[in-house]
């Protein structure tokens, strides 16, 4: 019995590790979307998490999201996390900005 805390432990804390973000989510899909592209202009870019952010909203059917996307702020918040992501976790080209 000494022992039980531990293992719940163990286990939440695997669960927890297991589980994505939505940006994380995003930012998956969407590094899948830019190796595709030769070069990731800031327009590619942005249309990839763009249509990264509707496939991550659509494929969830028990509408969890909702709520963190509800606002025109927490969109533009939550965009701004996946570009902090991408940033880390994607290997990609880029081209300096587009005027």
């Amino acid at each position: 019995m000494k022992y039980f805390p531990m293992a719940a432990f163990l286990a939440f804390g695997f669960h927890a590790a297991a589980a994505q973000s939505l940006e994380a989510k995003i930012a998956a899909k969407s590094c899948e979307c830019l190796e595709k592209e030769k070069v990731a202009t800031e327009t590619v870019v942005r249309n990839c998490i763009s249509h990264s952010l509707v496939e991550v909203v659509m494929a969830d059917s028990t509408k969890k999201y909702t709520s963190q996307l509800s606002t025109v702020e927490s969109i533009q918040s939550t965009t701004k996390s996946v570009y902090a992501l991408l940033v880390k976790q994607c290997k990609i080209a880029t081209k300096p900005r587009e005027d």
